[in-house]
């Protein structure tokens, strides 16, 4: 089985900070055409993103996360 190759880079951000989240994903938005946000308000939606992902979905090459957050 052979994975697709995205043109898209995810990133992963957790941050319980709903200011933080928009102000990196507009960055992102701002600077890159080709980079996808997925959001976790929490390590433990982060971890369940991870854990959950399909073979065919892209794995994030960036994961930025905010070292005080409730649940983990």
């Amino acid at each position: 089985m052979t994975k697709e190759i995205s043109t898209k880079h995810v990133v992963l951000y957790a941050d319980d900070d709903e200011d933080d989240l928009q102000f990196v994903t507009e960055a992102f938005k701002i600077h890159s055409t080709n980079v996808e946000i997925i959001t976790a308000m929490d390590g433990f939606h982060a971890l369940s993103y991870l854990k959950n992902l399909q073979d065919h979905e892209p794995a994030p090459c960036l994961i930025i996360l905010d070292i005080n957050m409730p649940r983990m």
